[in-house]
């Protein structure tokens, strides 16, 4: 059976779309330039035109194209449509060296890391813009992580991974694997996935363990809550509706459904968010329930029959804060509030586990002075950031988490890269309830760190 392979056709370019898969992924906004009318062709060259144009318009029987592989999964006469999306790359490094020490007034020795550790982003961003205008877009994105801090094995995972389309400007509809708006903001001086972030080591860790990231978040004191359950990205699905009413304010409704594990995860987040030269306002409030994607059961101790436990392992928790940030050049304040209630029943027979079930209250704020402004023709940021963590469960144990930083930010002058020297301190306090009305005071703990950071945006 003779085979008729078809010209594949040339590649065009979308110049419009790029400067627009440029703009912040969420707050895009619409084009004002107009597209001026153009006078229609006679019919003779529209007609010549839609020949020449036309996906399936046969090649020349005299001049067959080469069968491609892409043609081989289609169906007879398929032509590849030239592409008009706009493809361009995001990502970024993060690089970080410093020194951590963690102290104790008493029964642990004091422990101090050598830290070197970052991550490198990179993926590309794919955006389609048409409609009058080019307001409408289809965006797609995907990127891959590789941590600078290998641990047991290789460390490359995802990062943003979603769809998103809608008018820009106006409202979108995103879908996949990102993070939601933040409201509660630090300033500079606390980066993620450092450990001036997770802050004071525990007097339990220190005892028999290491003070490491790498032993993992409860080895820290309460980590200050930034309404942020359903904030981070995570194995569950995301989607996210963004509309914006004015050019300064925007409100995304965010839900997360999925599996984390062994885990069903559903969760709701509503954020609202006003944005001038000066003045930022930024508000959420959130609900995440969690339960065992088995159904459980437990063996009745008196019937020694088994039961159904709808309440084993489920836990549910809500919250809602926000925050002020004003800005008057060169000086710039802000200050956040927020609390969480979180809820926990045991894995074993689905009572109420009061060591788990917590109210978490987290207040702070920063000032930066824009001192390179007044001297010199670049910015160098001076800042302190501050912010206190408190967590009472229902037994009345009761935990308390300063975090401090203080910093220098020096923008090198091109894609928004810097260098960043940062001095923290944290300390935990913690005082066990034991029954009775008595309390234990367990030995307060500090981290004293510093760490310089090279970031490299694109």
């Amino acid at each position: 059976m003779a085979c008729l392979a078809l010209a594949p056709v040339a590649v065009a370019q979308d110049g419009d779309g790029a400067a627009s898969a440029a703009q912040n992924a969420d707050m895009d906004e619409p084009s004002t330039e107009e597209q001026a009318p153009k006078p229609a062709p006679p019919p003779e060259t529209r007609d010549q035109a839609a020949k020449a144009a036309s996906p399936t318009a046969p090649a020349a029987a005299t001049e067959a194209a080469p069968l491609e592989d892409y043609a081989l999964e289609h169906r007879n006469d398929f032509v590849r449509p030239a592409p008009s999306s706009t493809l361009e790359w995001h990502g970024g490094l993060e690089a970080d060296g410093g020194y951590a020490s963690y102290t104790f007034e008493r029964d642990a020795r004091p422990q101090g890391f050598y830290d070197t550790r970052g991550r490198f982003v990179v993926g590309p961003t794919v955006q389609y813009d048409f409609g009058e205008n080019k307001a409408w877009f289809v965006r797609a994105r995907g990127e891959l992580v590789a941590w600078m801090r290998e641990y047991g094995s290789y460390q490359i995972n995802a990062d943003d991974v979603y769809g998103q389309f809608g008018v820009k400007g106006k409202w979108d509809i995103k879908v996949g694997r990102f993070r939601t708006w933040r409201v509660y903001h630090k300033g500079y001086g606390f980066d993620l996935y450092t450990l001036e972030d997770r802050g004071a080591c525990r007097i339990s860790t220190a005892v028999t363990g290491s003070c490491s990231l790498e032993t993992g978040g409860g080895a820290f004191g309460p980590y200050t809550y930034e309404v942020n359950h359903l904030y981070d990205r995570e194995p569950a699905g995301r989607a996210a509706l963004h509309v914006y009413p004015t050019k300064w304010s925007g409100i995304e409704l965010a839900t997360g459904i999925g599996n984390n594990g062994a885990n069903n995860t559903l969760a709701g987040r509503g954020a609202a968010m006003i944005h001038f030269e000066f003045l930022r306002v930024s508000a959420a409030a959130e609900y995440r329930t969690s339960k065992p994607a088995q159904e459980k059961a437990y063996t009745d101790p008196t019937t020694s029959q088994l039961v159904a436990c709808p309440n084993c392992g489920v836990s549910r928790s809500y919250g809602v804060g926000g925050s002020v940030e004003v800005t008057v050049k060169p000086v710039a304040v802000a200050l956040n509030a927020a609390q969480s209630h979180e809820r926990q029943y045991t894995a074993t027979n689905g009572t109420l586990d009061q060591d788990a079930t917590n109210k978490r209250t987290s207040l702070g704020g920063y000032v930066e002075l824009d001192a390179g402004s007044l001297i010199m023709d670049r910015s160098l940021i001076a800042g302190f950031g501050m912010n206190r963590t408190e967590v009472v469960d229902d037994i009345t144990n009761f935990e308390q988490h300063y975090q401090s930083a203080a910093y220098l930010l020096y923008p090198l002058g091109f894609n928004a890269a810097s260098v960043k020297l940062v001095f923290s301190q944290a300390t935990l306090d913690i005082q066990s309830a034991k029954g009775a009305g008595i309390a234990e005071t367990l030995p307060l703990g500090t981290m004293r760190a510093v760490r310089l950071r090279l970031t490299y945006p694109f």
